[in-house]
């Protein structure tokens, strides 16, 4: 459930456009692609990134494996470089991730160049609202499960309706914030990739480790939770970054499956990026001799199509 936000300010023709970027390991030279791609996304869609337009803006961030994979500094450097020279000021950029400890790990708290930006994470107060949750029948893991129980041990329907709740950050919610999307690629035995859709959506609430262990079940909370309307309105871009990403073992860090590319997909759909960026895992995979990805059959986008968020035959890839 969400509270109605306002009506959406772009145009959707059904169309997926990501964008390739390559020799971005430079701040500068990342800055002035991610800037070009946006002029050019901000075409597609019919909207500009301006506080007079859009006052406010939350960055997600992949941290989720940290401190082995996150996303890389030089590209969170170059969108907030990028924001500034677009008008706007600190007070309104949010840098969202899961959990206090997480962005301790990732090393950003200690970026001097990341000071004086709003962190929000789940350890603030208000960062979850009753008001804004995906709710699932599917029951939770043993450990969430605790967790209830902890917090009612005498209300048995109380702990029932909480149980189907997975919270969302209400930031992203609120009236005048749109959303911009900073993910890494990782190798996922049931989504096949974690990658642009899952840090926006199961790494980003609470009680979805219920969903991590079924590809079924996984991919389909991971899309509807992306294409709640009062969500998926408010997106700006999402950037896929390539400069580390891992193959294999998912689920977990392991530095034997790491690879780079000096390569960014940004667009405006971060299904579209997924269905793209698993082609670099798949590639990479081959190599190992690892069992194939095949996007083409993947849950992820199976249902992205049903529900109206991504067709395939209409997505297209494209270099700058």
């Amino acid at each position: 459930m969400a509270e109605k936000g306002e009506e959406s300010f772009r145009h959707e023709d059904g169309a997926s456009i990501t964008y390739r970027l390559s020799g971005v390991q430079e701040k500068r030279a990342c800055l002035q692609s991610i800037a070009r791609a946006v002029l050019l996304i901000e075409e597609n869609g019919g909207w500009r990134l301006d506080p007079m337009q859009i006052p406010q803006v939350a960055i997600l961030l992949d941290i989720s494996d940290s401190p082995g994979l996150v996303i890389s500094p030089t590209v969170i450097d170059a969108v907030l470089e990028f924001l500034s020279f677009r008008n706007y000021e600190k007070k309104d950029i949010f840098l969202v991730g899961f959990s206090k400890n997480l962005f301790h790990e990732s090393g950003i708290l200690k970026n001097d160049k990341f000071l004086n930006y709003k962190i929000l994470h789940s350890d603030v107060p208000n960062y979850f609202s009753p008001l804004w949750y995906y709710d699932s029948p599917m029951p939770p893991s043993a450990s969430d499960r605790a967790h209830f129980f902890i917090q009612n041990p005498y209300d048995h329907k109380v702990r029932q309706l909480e149980e189907r709740k997975s919270m969302l950050p209400a930031c992203l919610f609120k009236k005048g914030v749109h959303w911009i999307n900073l993910a890494v690629a990782k190798d996922d035995r049931f989504l096949a990739i974690d990658g642009a859709v899952s840090n926006l959506s199961l790494h980003s609430c609470t009680n979805t480790r219920r969903f991590l262990e079924d590809p079924l079940i996984g991919s389909a909370a991971a899309v509807e939770i992306l294409g709640i309307p009062e969500f998926w309105e408010k997106r700006l871009f999402s950037i896929l970054d390539l400069s580390t990403f891992q193959v294999a073992s998912g689920s977990k860090f392991d530095a034997e499956f790491i690879f780079r590319e000096d390569a960014l997909l940004i667009g405006q759909n971060p299904l579209a990026l997924d269905y793209y960026g698993i082609d670099y895992l798949a590639t990479k995979r081959k190599i190992l001799g690892l069992k194939d990805r095949r996007s083409d059959e993947l849950l992820l986008f199976k249902f992205g199509r049903e529900l109206g968020m991504m067709d395939p035959q209409l997505a297209e890839i494209r270099d700058l």
